[in-house]
């Protein structure tokens, strides 16, 4: 049986929160639970993606049911939209989720090598992260996913311009529309002021004309 080394996270702020839940899935791996190992990867990857929303600093309000009532393929979909995550980075998410959810399935099979993908999946997504985030140098379980990372390891990962640039276009709109607001709320009062001059200097020229 393939094994594989999650001994990085023991170093990892950041995914200290998957440290448990990596120990479940890999107690299911030795026991050859492939159904349950495949559904526990899948609460895992999803635990990672929300993570990773709160990492980026991504807008939740993009989802009009609201962040926690999206679905995992809403909020995969919508992270693989900004274009900072390498493709087969992406992959691996997609595939771990099309598992789980074949898991959930009754009378679904799971094989054993199904399974062993979707850990090594799960393994080089969590080494994605710490090496991304927190300068770690863990290696892939994947050749093919090593081998790019050493070869683009300046494009491996996009920063975030686009959404740099949509915070500061949000910001400014904000300041526009508090100082809009002011404004209005300020024009308001004046003419209600006004307003009322006016009705007070016609009820006195009324009365000093009778």
């Amino acid at each position: 049986m393939t094994t594989y080394d999650f001994d990085f996270l023991k170093n990892s702020r950041l995914l200290r929160d998957q440290q448990k839940a990596t120990q479940k899935i890999m107690a299911l791996y030795q026991a050859q639970d492939w159904p349950d190992l495949a559904v526990n990867l899948r609460k895992a990857e999803e635990s990672l993606v929300n993570l990773l929303y709160q990492v980026e600093n991504l807008d939740l309000t993009y989802f009009r049911q609201g962040f926690a009532a999206a679905s995992l393929s809403q909020k995969l979909d919508h992270l693989r939209a900004q274009g900072f995550y390498p493709y087969k980075i992406m992959d691996l998410f997609y595939d771990i989720k099309r598992l789980g959810n074949q898991a959930a399935h009754a009378g679904s099979e799971i094989t054993a090598e199904q399974a062993r993908q979707a850990l090594a999946a799960y393994h080089d997504l969590l080494v994605f992260v710490v090496n991304t985030y927190e300068g770690q140098r863990a290696d892939y379980a994947s050749t093919i996913i090593q081998q790019e990372f050493v070869h683009h390891q300046a494009d491996w990962y996009r920063p975030r311009d686009n959404q740099l640039q949509a915070s500061q276009l949000a910001e400014s709109q904000r300041k526009i529309d508090r100082v809009s607001h002011w404004w209005n709320g300020k024009t308001m009062t004046i003419i209600k002021w006004v307003l009322i001059l006016i009705l007070l200097l016609l009820i006195a020229h009324y009365f000093s004309t009778h």
